[in-house]
């Protein structure tokens, strides 16, 4: 993951823990890799102002993963809506889910979606092992890549009170800024989105023709 941050730094990657009182909430969109505290590992990420786990098992998230990702993305007790993306490959074995959730976070990391993702498992150990000899992380080896299947929303069973959702909608009758998007206060790890603005256009063709006679000519 310290790889992954130095081929992305603006993504703030928490150190993997194995209990969620040493995670804090995290303001920016992430990915972190959990251990669900029942001998498996799984990715979560907020890229895209949604919260999912990829789990190369498409298991449901144990209490412990919940009590995780409400550590990060949450800066209170109410459990973020979570979804479960389901992944087109499960493991083979029972021993590399640490190779898979690597993988999932590389390909994030480089705006690819795992989830359509076939890997090529006998090779992702020594490309893990390549990546980490080399100090470059990249994407790991696959066969192909597929339609993702429909996300499951993992919260579903948790009651409105106790969680907050997503995504945004603007209420009716509001105007946003000219500027500036408004903070949603129920999507926590969003961040200001900044318009550029509208480029000037000089409609004076004299100063137009003189303009690029400047740029073209050679300096004397």
């Amino acid at each position: 993951m310290s790889l992954v941050m130095r081929n992305r730094p603006h993504f703030i990657i928490q150190s993997t823990t194995f209990d969620h009182h040493h995670l804090v909430y995290c303001g920016t969109e992430t990915i972190h890799i959990h251990h669900n505290g029942s001998g498996h590992f799984v990715t979560s990420s907020s890229n895209g102002k949604q919260i999912k786990v990829y789990d190369s098992l498409n298991c449901q998230p144990t209490e412990e993963l919940l009590l995780q990702l409400t550590s990060i993305y949450s800066h209170d007790s109410t459990v973020p809506e979570t979804f479960l993306a389901p992944m087109s490959q499960t493991q083979q074995g029972g021993s590399d889910c640490g190779l898979f959730v690597i993988a999932y976070a590389v390909e994030l990391s480089f705006g690819n979606n795992p989830c359509q993702i076939i890997y090529d498992q006998g090779a992702m150990r020594n490309h893990l092992l390549d990546c980490l000899e080399s100090q470059s992380i990249t994407p790991f080896p696959r066969f192909q890549i597929t339609d993702p299947p429909a996300k499951i929303n993992a919260t579903k069973h948790i009651g409105s009170t106790n969680k907050w959702s997503t995504p945004y909608k603007k209420a009716k009758g509001t105007t946003a800024s000219p500027l500036i998007s408004p903070i949603k206060l129920n999507n926590r790890f969003a961040v200001y989105l900044v318009k550029p603005a509208k480029p000037m256009i000089q409609k004076n063709n004299s100063v137009l023709v003189w303009m690029c006679h400047l740029i073209i000519s050679p300096v004397m």
